[in-house]
């Protein structure tokens, strides 16, 4: 799992860039402001997934 502090940090920007998106005028505004909203939440899985790999297995 990510830590707090970077967990905190992107929902801060993805709130953010949610309230641009419900702001904007155009449909191509709202694509753009998509399109990084989803590169933040890959950006962050990615992170947490690569921390993931190298912690201990879980055990069944």
């Amino acid at each position: 799992m990510i830590s707090n502090t970077l967990a905190e940090s992107v929902d801060n920007e993805v709130r953010q860039l949610y309230e641009w998106y419900q702001a904007a005028e155009s449909d191509a505004e709202r694509r753009n402001i998509f399109l990084e909203m989803e590169e933040l939440t890959d950006a962050a899985t990615q992170r947490s997934t690569r921390h993931s790999k190298t912690s201990e297995p879980a055990r069944f």
